[in-house]
């Protein structure tokens, strides 16, 4: 749309619909906001990108979004103020919304049929093809070095970044996500999103994707109307490097992660050599099934790589685990509300965390393929962990160009034709990824964004087993049953 035409339409827009849109932001607000009293974990990721010409003049980033709930989109020019209320944090009146998306209405498709569809059209292929690289790449760290990264955000939001380039750069992108064609992405990422877009009194996992454009450029309405349709992402457009603008950007992430990432979010800038900015989210929370007892919490020693930690322990009760062992490691996961679990990896001792990623068996504890290497077996297992909160920042484009992701790097390759008029010059310049995790004994919560510039019967088992993680240890949020991993993590040091 046109600067000018898109200026006209914002300034007939009616009064009563900018009142009511806000009003509808601050109910939705409201009504998240049951989870964060009793989430216990908090995983949070902030993954950065940004898309710039080769001289400093124009940049892209990815957003994301999540604020109204139905499996429709609305493409009418609206100018809803976007407020905050949570901590302090200055309430924005300046939005120019060019298109809305609207989300799954849970009442008219029920998240049951959603993951039946998901199941019967094996989306789940082809999903830790991409998983397995990626982890490898972007666990791997220093030692004493916490890490956490989303493969499902980073899914989305290079889903959403090879719709908005075309060429070389595209089909790069594409046979990283393992998809043969953009029609094939489209279907995928739709339904990917509606299976892990969830909110019951067990669990919160919700999705939310934007894009916020330069009011100096011309953009594709047919490339908005798709990412609104099939990624369910919201589009504005303002004056980059106003501080207005900026701030309604970092507001709105904070209101899609609960302001969990303030304080990564509050680096964020729209410079003025940007030209799109790309934002993907993932926030989600979730009760343990099996609760940690507070008053079986104690002290007790972490071995961790730069010397030993005294940090709380917390104790499960003894029970009935699948328990996996495979060449240096063991794993087993803890059930959480909604059909999700956290896995935990333990390596054997003398084995490094780096060691077990790098091993092909450790992706068949996440999937449903088996591994040679891979023994499961039934354990009466203890589970004993530390409470922990982590926090890594790690650019990306290195990993990416590694991966095989390059020409979206270079502006002389880069070709962002399907979204901007004039894209010439138009490259990726940077790509930012904060997160944060916090465990303890009632559930958890796990918010992210990348932003873009530009048992049955009585069987037999086995045990006593004390699965204690009390040294270096990988984590992994997954969907039970579509495959789909939320975040990784590695914690070093709790």
């Amino acid at each position: 749309m046109k600067p000018d035409k898109l200026s006209d339409a914002i300034g007939l827009t009616d009064e009563a619909l900018v009142e009511e849109a806000d009003r509808a932001r601050r109910v939705v607000r409201r009504d998240r906001r049951w989870w964060v009293q009793w989430v216990a974990i908090a995983a949070c990721l902030c993954l950065v990108a940004a898309c710039a010409l080769s001289m400093p003049r124009v940049g892209t980033k990815l957003p994301s979004d999540v604020s109204q709930p139905p499996f429709s989109v609305s493409t009418t020019t609206t100018a809803p103020s976007t407020t905050t209320t949570t901590g302090n944090r200055p309430v924005v009146s300046k939005a120019m919304a060019v298109s809305q998306a609207v989300y799954p209405d849970r009442a008219v498709v029920s998240h049951f049929e959603t993951r039946s569809k998901f199941n019967d059209g094996k989306y789940a292929d082809g999903l830790f093809d991409f998983y397995t690289p990626t982890i490898r790449q972007f666990l791997v760290g220093e030692d004493g070095e916490n890490r956490v990264f989303s493969p499902l955000n980073a899914y989305m939001a290079l889903a959403m970044l090879a719709e908005t380039t075309d060429g070389n750069g595209r089909q790069q992108i594409l046979d990283l996500l393992h998809v043969e064609n953009m029609s094939a992405l489209r279907e995928k990422v739709k339904i990917l999103w509606e299976v892990n877009y969830d909110k019951t009194q067990y669990n919160a996992s919700l999705l939310a994707n934007s894009v916020w454009m330069s009011n100096a450029f011309s953009y594709n309405q047919q490339t908005l109307d798709t990412l609104a349709e099939n990624y369910y992402a919201s589009a504005f457009c303002g004056e980059m490097g106003d501080a207005t603008y900026t701030a309604m950007l970092q507001n709105w992430i904070n209101e899609q992660t609960e302001g969990v990432l303030e304080e990564q979010v509050s680096g964020v800038q729209l410079d003025p050599s940007t030209v799109l900015n790309l934002v993907s989210t993932v926030y989600f929370g979730a009760k343990w099934i099996d609760e940690f007892d507070p008053e079986l919490t104690e002290e007790g020693v972490f071995y961790a790589a730069n010397g030993d930690v005294i940090c709380d322990f917390m104790h499960g009760e003894e029970s009935l685990r699948y328990v996996s062992h495979a060449d240096g490691y063991k794993a087993m996961s803890h059930a959480l509300g909604g059909g999700y679990e956290m896995v935990f990896v333990l390596p054997n001792e003398g084995v490094s965390v780096n060691e077990v990623i790098g091993k092909d068996s450790l992706y068949s504890v996440l999937g449903e393929v088996s591994h040679p290497k891979v023994t499961t077996e039934r354990w009466m297992v203890t589970l004993t962990m530390p409470k922990f909160d982590v926090q890594g920042d790690v650019n990306l484009i290195d990993g990416l160009k590694a991966l095989g992701v390059t020409d979206i790097f270079d502006a002389e390759k880069a070709d962002f034709s399907p979204m901007l008029e004039n894209a010439d010059g138009v490259a990726v310049s940077a790509i930012q990824h904060a997160a944060r995790v916090t465990v303890d004994e009632q559930g958890c919560t796990a918010a992210a964004f990348w932003r873009s510039d530009m048992g049955f019967g009585a069987p037999e088992h086995n045990g006593p087993l004390a699965f204690t993680l009390d040294r270096p240890f990988l984590f992994f949020i997954k969907n039970q049953s579509q495959g789909a991993v939320l975040f990784a993590g590695v914690v070093e040091c709790p």
